[in-house]
This record gives C-alpha cells, structure tokens and sequence, in this order.
C-alpha cells in the first residue's frame, strides 16, 4: 500500500501495538545508552579510590618495540622569513599572528635521568596539545558572525588566563599567546618520559598547544575539528620541532601527561584521550607508548579514565602496566610493594621542585581551569 493511501487511513489496533512496542523499546534503548552517550570530563576528574582495571579481552599484549619516528633533523629547515605587522610568515607556510602575545613567569624545565635520576638541564623538550572545551558553533557560512565573535571571547580568555602557549582557532589561525619562553598554565601536575628522560611539571619543560574543539567520545579526531587546523597544527607543530630539537615521542595530548596526585591516578585531564590525529600532523601514534607516570613513578588508571573517549590508549596502558608487574617480579618485591616505592620517588621529586619554587603557581593556576 502507497504512503498516500496510509496517511489518509487509520492504523488498525494491531499496528498500533506494534507501534507502542517499537517505542517502548527504543525508550529503554535510548535509557540503557545514556551513561556511555553522555559520558563527561567531569567524571573523569572525579575523587575516587584507585581501581586496577584489567586489560579488556580484546587488548594483545605485544613485545615493547620502538615506534617509528621522524627525527627533528628529518625534519628540514624551518625559518621565519618575515615579518608583517603582527603577523610571522615562516618557511614552511606557516603564518602565526602576535597582536596577542604576552610574556609571563620564565622556564625551569625539570628534566631526570631515566635510569640516575639525576636532574639535568633542559630547554624545550616536548608539546602538549589540548582541547579548548569551549563553545563551538556549527561551523557553516551562515554561523560567521557566531565563529568569530567566539573566536575572540576565546582568545581574550586564554590570554587573560595565559592558558597556552599557541592557540588554533577553527579557521586555522595560529596565535601567540603566552611566549615560547615563557610558562603557560596548560599543564599543572603532570609527567611523560622519553627513552632517556622523565619529565614532570611539563608546563616549564613543554609548550603548550590548544585547538579550538571540544572532547567528544571515539578514536577519531572530533568533527568539530576542521581541515584547517589540522594543517596549521602540521605546520607549527613541523616549526616547533625543526627550532628546538623537539623528538616525535615527546608531542602529546594533555590526556596522556594529567595527574590527580590525590589518588595517584593517571586521566585528571581527559581531552584528546584517544582520537588526536597524530598521523595527520606528521607524528608517531603516541598512544601506544609505555607511560613513565605507571612504570617509573607508580600511578594507575580507573575505569572513569579507560572510557573518557575513545580505546587507543588502551594498548600503552596494558604495555606500561606489565612493565610495571615485570620489574616488581625483577626485584623481588609485590606489585603493590613496588607501586608504594614508585610513589614515594615521586613525591620526593616533586617535593625538591616545590623547594625551590619551581611550581607552586602553576599548579594552581592549571588545576583550577
């Protein structure tokens, strides 16, 4: 029977029982969803007791192996070619605008030894990038007006608040807000570790890079992310390494550094938890690295944290957690034994810095964001 015959008949009382069936399936449906739907941040960043989450089934564990990476001097020269006004034209087509850029407390970068402990001196060693979690208008000719005028709330905020040290907006422009030199308060309590080195308080030792976006569940980068940012990130990102010797291990989400030292949790910070797009900024996937913050200093993860976005962390954490069971069996202790020993290293690093000043504004300046 056509549509135009339906709509001019009634539905016969069995149709209609079908139909309250379909919808009430569909209702409870729709309520069993809503927790993984509307998962939020806020979650995340809640006070809990640590909870062991074990490896999902899915998950291989896989030998160690190094990931592929291009090297700082694979990179090629990037200069800045000229200046116009408040705006720096760089070699590699990268344009960033300074009308915002502003000077703030100078670096203390902590840098330790892997394997001494030995605090060494560093300049700028790594990136982290960020998500805004700001207001984000659909992003179509006829919201012009709205993306702009959000755009600048934005800008005024981050500058006003010296949140990062470049801000990408959702058409593609690169800011200057806090100088290269300077801290930003990106990244409060944090750590990350290279092959040789562990880094803490990385709002000293990293730069701190935001897109304009917000955090959405998935693997994929959210579609509030434009094209346009994509490239300008592959751009500046190509700058920043090419100036400062910055290896591809050390560019990463904020997910991946953030600390709650309350509960010696990894995740306080959940945005880009699972869906940076690394490969299309010209990075190794660093998802799937071993996390210094479990094996060198003790901390774990709850489930709050596992199902923030996406499961591309998944494998780091089952490789960084038998790493960690490894060199607890290696040394004849517990893993708990093991754990409490890590924990205690990390309080007595942290405690040093906090002696000479080093964080205490940072933290909270970052940890009330």
């Amino acid at each position: 029977m056509g549509a135009a015959a339906l709509a001019g008949s009634e539905p016969p009382a069995q149709s209609l029982r079908q139909l309250r069936w379909v919808a009430a399936a569909m209702l409870l449906g729709g309520i069993l969803m809503t927790p993984r739907l509307f998962f939020t941040e806020a979650q995340a960043r809640s006070s809990q007791a640590p909870v062991t989450i074990p490896v999902a089934p899915q998950v291989v564990l896989v030998p160690e192996v190094s990931l592929p990476r291009e090297s700082p001097e694979g990179l090629g020269k990037v200069w800045l070619v000229e200046k116009q006004g408040t705006q720096e034209i760089y070699s590699n087509g990268l344009r960033i605008e300074t009308e915002a850029s502003m000077e703030n407390v100078r670096r203390e970068p902590a840098a330790f030894d892997r394997k001494t402990l030995k605090r060494e001196e560093a300049g700028i060693t790594g990136i982290v990038f960020h998500t805004t979690e700001s207001h984000i208008a659909p992003f179509d000719p006829g919201n012009n007006g709205e993306l702009k005028s959000a755009g600048r709330y934005l800008l005024d905020y981050v500058r006003r608040e010296r949140c990062y040290n470049y801000l990408i907006d959702r058409f593609g422009r690169v800011h200057r807000v806090v100088r290269e030199e300077d801290v930003a308060w990106h990244s409060g309590d944090s750590a990350w570790g290279d092959d040789k080195r562990l880094y803490v308080n990385l709002n000293h030792g990293f730069l701190g890079v935001a897109f304009e976006t917000r955090t959405e569940q998935g693997n994929t980068a959210p579609a509030s992310v434009t094209s346009a940012q994509v490239h300008a990130a592959r751009v500046l990102t190509g700058m920043l390494r090419a100036k400062y010797g910055i290896d591809g291990l050390n560019c990463v989400t904020h997910a991946q550094v953030s600390l709650n030292t309350a509960y010696f949790l990894i995740g306080l910070h959940t945005d880009w938890a699972a869906n940076f797009p690394y490969a299309e900024i010209g990075l190794p996937d660093n998802y799937g690295r071993i996390y210094a913050s479990i094996t060198d200093f003790g901390f774990s993860y709850d489930d709050s944290f596992v199902r923030a976005t996406g499961t591309r962390m998944l494998t780091g954490l089952s490789l960084s957690e038998d790493r960690l069971r490894r060199d607890a069996a290696s040394k004849g202790m517990s893993l708990e034994a093991h754990r409490a020993k890590l924990r205690q290293l990390y309080r007595t690093t942290i405690a040093g810095l906090a002696a000479s000043g080093q964080d205490a504004e940072s933290k909270t300046k970052e940890n009330r964001q």
